[in-house]
């Protein structure tokens, strides 16, 4: 696992956020405390560029409203962000930052276009990459601090780093033959257009969310 910084200034956030507008794909994924609470919240946001992982920390900053920086690079039609199953993370930090999302790439959503077997994040990276994702603090509570270095390395690993990096090299991660394109590319049009469908150099497609309204 490729080393990670921990952001809990809005100072060191206001600079991630400045470089990361300069970043044509990103990969996010975020932690919640659903597990231990009613009222559930944002806990955790981790970002993986080509390079880095980051994890920032809404509650070392103050709240969910400190992430702000972040919105113009959801909003971004420029910077594509990658999530895998990405309803319920788009679903809380709509709610809890008011953010709007544009140009997203869902890697579970891909894998069943596919018609893969499984479609969970630990069976993807093991299948292309050979990766063996943690799973032992899946029900961790992530309200609670300090973060322990092994939530930490969880978290870490889970912000898809393998995948942003393989899609920043032009590397083909999901294909399928035509007739799928074809299948595809009619379920796009039946949403008007929200979901867009793009060619690879082969055979094949992948499936991007060009825009998502929850």
């Amino acid at each position: 696992l490729s080393d990670f910084e921990l952001i809990e200034s809005r100072a060191d956030l206001d600079a991630l956020a400045q470089d990361l507008l300069g970043e044509k794909i990103l990969a996010f994924d975020t932690e919640a405390d659903s597990f231990y609470h009613y009222f559930d919240k944002t806990c955790l946001v981790q970002v993986a560029t080509a390079r880095q992982i980051y994890l920032i920390d809404p509650i070392a900053l103050g709240g969910a409203s400190e992430l702000s920086p972040l919105g113009p690079i959801f909003a971004s039609p420029n910077i594509q962000k990658i999530f895998h199953a990405a309803e319920y993370d788009i679903y809380v930090l709509k709610r809890d930052c008011g953010f709007q999302f544009a140009n997203l790439f869902d890697t579970m959503v891909s894998a069943q276009l596919l018609g893969y077997p499984s479609v969970g994040l630990s069976s993807l990276t093991e299948r292309h990459f050979g990766v063996k994702l943690p799973k032992d603090e899946q029900r961790s509570d992530w309200s609670a601090r300090p973060l322990s270095s092994r939530q930490q390395s969880y978290a870490a690993s889970d912000v898809l780093h393998h995948l942003s990096r393989v899609k920043n090299f032009n590397v083909t991660t999901f294909q399928a033959e035509d007739e799928i394109a074809a299948v595809a590319a009619a379920i796009g049009a039946s949403f008007g257009g929200s979901l867009g469908i793009t060619t690879t150099s082969g055979p094949g497609v992948a499936l991007k969310q060009e825009a998502i309204n929850l």
